[in-house]
């Protein structure tokens, strides 16, 4: 019962986001310590109801466009343009403009020839300014985003989540999870809302934040593969199907072989 009632808690809103993580250690603690009678229980759970209720009504609006500087391998280049890496070579650039645009470029160390791109937006209205649409190899458009959230993951487990209401709407914010640090860009206000190393706060936004359609890179003799492995509409629920992007031929990073059929488009 205990577990049931973390991972509802976990569900609610980023308006009382301190009184969460509190709660949540709280009745783990006391999960741990002692199993709880069920009238204990009950107490314990109206105690924490309690907080978050009325501890939220003193909040009119989410803590957000409140920035914090990067920490760990996530550092500010300039003004709107960030950069993440990690020992195992990942390799991400952030780049964002108040007047909209988004751009997100992968690279990775294992396979220096790599570059892969999200940008473009599809209008100038406030709902499509950041919808960073469209979907580069090397250079050549391979398709635009298909659904909602979009992923990479990269082999080492690091993971870069886009999220989105719709293909060709603003996206609202990427979150870096590698290990227990998290690097959470709010896209709306053009800040760092969140860049720390704490396994709580990594393991919750994680499991908010569904991953959408997540990609992976796969090394092959003379090359790589970029191609999608699974699909996560809703917290939890992953359907696995592979479906290959693009190829790359290592004597050529020029030489994208276009896998993917994008109806929308004539050119893929």
């Amino acid at each position: 019962m205990g577990e049931n009632f973390r991972k509802k808690m976990l569900l609610t809103s980023d308006i009382c986001w301190n009184k969460q993580l509190f709660i949540d250690d709280f009745l783990h603690s006391q999960t741990i310590a002692v199993k709880p009678s069920f009238m204990k229980f009950k107490l314990l759970l109206i105690f924490a109801l309690f907080l978050v209720v009325f501890s939220c009504k003193k909040e009119k609006a989410p803590p957000t466009c409140l920035g914090v500087n990067p920490t760990g391998g996530f550092v500010k280049l300039e003004d709107g343009k960030y950069r993440y890496q990690n020992a195992n070579g990942v390799d991400v650039e952030l780049s964002w403009s108040a007047k909209g645009g988004m751009t997100l470029v992968f690279r990775w160390g294992a396979y220096t020839r790599l570059k892969m791109e999200w940008w473009g937006s599809v209008g100038l209205s406030k709902d499509s300014i950041y919808s960073v649409s469209h979907e580069n190899v090397n250079g050549k458009h391979i398709k635009d985003r298909i659904g909602g959230n979009r992923s990479v993951l990269y082999p080492d487990g690091t993971k870069i989540t886009m999220a989105t209401p719709d293909p060709y709407l603003s996206a609202t914010a990427v979150t870096i999870y590698d290990g227990d640090a998290v690097h959470h860009f709010n896209v709306k206000c053009g800040v760092i809302e969140y860049s720390a190393i704490t396994e709580a706060l990594a393991e919750t936004l994680d499991y908010q934040q569904p991953d959408g359609e997540t990609t992976r890179f796969e090394i092959i003799p003379g090359g790589l593969f970029v191609f999608n492995d699974y699909t996560e509409d809703t917290p939890g629920n992953k359907v696995f199907q592979r479906v290959d992007l693009a190829r790359l031929v290592l004597t050529d990073p020029n030489d994208v072989f276009d896998y993917y059929d994008d109806p929308r488009l004539g050119h893929t």
